[in-house]
């Protein structure tokens, strides 16, 4: 597992929406969290391609690499196992984490001193989700619940 994942828990919603999970149990918090896991996922895959979505600007290639050519793959999608690694990693009914297992992910989530960042994953640099990201989840998790209350 690599050292770069995201933690969501359910400290970290809305009381509201805090207290309608306890409402549902065990069962239904860790279904609502692994449902929030995996929007987190989709959104650091489709950071990839939309910039909209990435926490940060990336920069453009420096064009000094030996691999480097104009025309060539998108950034960070040449054999695309990188893009394909984030996932749910590990999901209870207190927390889930969204997580990679490249051991490079980290190195482009954060950047070396010979390369820049590009962050894919919606946290802020400090591990803590973006606000961007924390509106989608609210979002989503009162469709969970009011599907949830409807029966």
């Amino acid at each position: 597992m690599s050292d770069i994942s995201l933690d969501v828990s359910l400290d970290s919603i809305t009381p509201c929406l805090n207290k309608l999970a306890n409402d549902v149990g065990p069962r239904g918090r860790a279904a609502l969290l692994k449902n929030l896991g995996r929007e987190v996922a989709a959104v650091a895959t489709r950071a990839f391609d939309e910039p909209d979505l990435r926490p940060a600007i990336w920069p453009a290639r420096s064009g000094k690499s030996k691999y480097y050519k104009p025309g060539n793959w998108p950034l960070l999608k040449k054999k695309m196992l990188l893009w394909r690694s984030i996932r749910v990693s590990e999901a209870n009914e207190w927390h889930v984490v969204v997580s990679s297992d490249r051991p490079y992910a980290i190195y482009h989530q954060t950047g070396t001193r010979n390369m820049p960042a590009r962050p894919f994953f919606p946290e802020d640099g400090a591990g803590n989700p973006t606000p961007a990201i924390m509106a989608r989840l609210a979002m989503r998790a009162r469709a969970w619940m009011d599907r949830i209350a409807k029966g």
